[in-house]
């Protein structure tokens, strides 16, 4: 019996250090990818605007196609959006835990 409840333990622990850090790496892919795609839309100047009203702004458009350009070819999905000078990504990363679903507990 004090095997079993040791060997348990012992699962879980693991099972939180594996799958707590596929689960961390899913956050830091999904903000690195946001923060990215963010770049790209926000690059997307409206040029025209700046050389007649001395104001750099985005061109919306060009901003979310960019942007989801840039998700679709890193291999990612999100939602997009402007408001005025901002870009807005939402991006998504999902792992299946591994050693936590073993002991019946799944994310």
């Amino acid at each position: 019996m004090f095997t079993a409840v040791i060997t348990f333990a012992l699962l879980l622990c693991a099972g939180l250090m594996v799958d707590g850090g596929a689960k961390i790496q899913a956050y830091r892919e999904a903000y690195a990818a946001a923060e990215e795609a963010a770049r790209a839309g926000a690059g997307q100047m409206n040029t025209g605007h700046a050389y007649t009203h001395g104001r750099f702004e985005i061109d919306t458009t060009q901003a979310l196609s960019a942007a989801r350009a840039y998700l679709s070819a890193a291999g990612h999905t999100g939602t997009v959006s402007t408001t005025g000078n901002q870009v807005r990504i939402t991006v998504t990363v999902s792992r299946p835990t591994t050693l936590i679903s073993l002991i019946g507990s799944a994310p």
